[in-house]
């Protein structure tokens, strides 16, 4: 379990939405241990062992810590309330697919996205087996389930449709990993704006891991 040691802070850290968006912060990933100091730019922050913190999370942005052992915030860590914050107990080299790089072609509300993935696949024991586009409440709306495992393809883009939103609706864009989950880089945006990075928790939705259609066997 997590140990989240708060030392006079005047936040309630989860009293803030779990659904995150943001531009994401990749300098930072996978380090034994991390302190984050000063202003705290919108990003995904993970430490093998602990994050130790005493920053000022910037305005308007989202912030998601994550450790294998514990999360120490301290005196002067703060979070405005117009920003996000969220601790996870999440392994620093957990195993997920990343979504990284979109492409839309077709019409409203019948849409092929291209989808460039990249997953550290080694098997039918170990793969990623769909991309889906979701809603920014969470509803399903399209799912390309993903035949096989792509060991010596990586990244590879696989096309998927029809999808069926208009232009300007916002969605994203995520990969599941067998047999891992969500969690990995997912893109946000819309077909007329276009769609980038973003910071997504990994629980967000996670019950549509369960709804069809659903891979239904893997040859390779």
């Amino acid at each position: 379990m997590i140990r989240l040691e708060v030392f006079f802070i005047k936040v309630f850290l989860f009293a803030f939405p779990i659904l995150i968006f943001s531009q994401i912060n990749y300098d930072k990933t996978c380090e034994t241990a991390q302190y984050e100091t000063g202003n705290i730019s919108s990003g995904i922050y993970k430490a093998n062992e602990e994050i130790l913190s005493n920053g000022i999370i910037e305005s308007n942005a989202t912030v998601i810590f994550q450790a294998n052992d514990r999360i120490q915030l301290q005196t002067n860590f703060s979070v405005p309330s117009n920003s996000t914050f969220l601790a996870e107990n999440i392994a620093c080299n957990n195993i997920v697919a990343d979504v990284t790089n979109v492409t839309v072609t077709g019409n409203p509300n019948s849409y092929t996205f291209a989808v460039t993935i990249e997953s550290p696949d080694t098997g039918c024991n170990q793969y990623a087996n769909w991309w889906e586009v979701v809603s920014l409440d969470g509803q399903l709306i399209y799912r390309r389930v993903l035949g096989h495992s792509h060991v010596n393809e990586q990244p590879f883009t696989r096309t998927g449709g029809r999808v069926n939103i208009s232009e300007n609706v916002e969605v994203l864009i995520r990969a599941w990993m067998h047999p891992t989950g969500y969690g990995g880089k997912v893109f946000k945006g819309s077909v007329a704006n276009g769609f980038e990075c973003t910071v997504l928790s990994g629980e967000f939705a996670k019950a549509l891991s369960e709804q069809p259609p659903l891979p239904t066997n893997c040859p390779f």
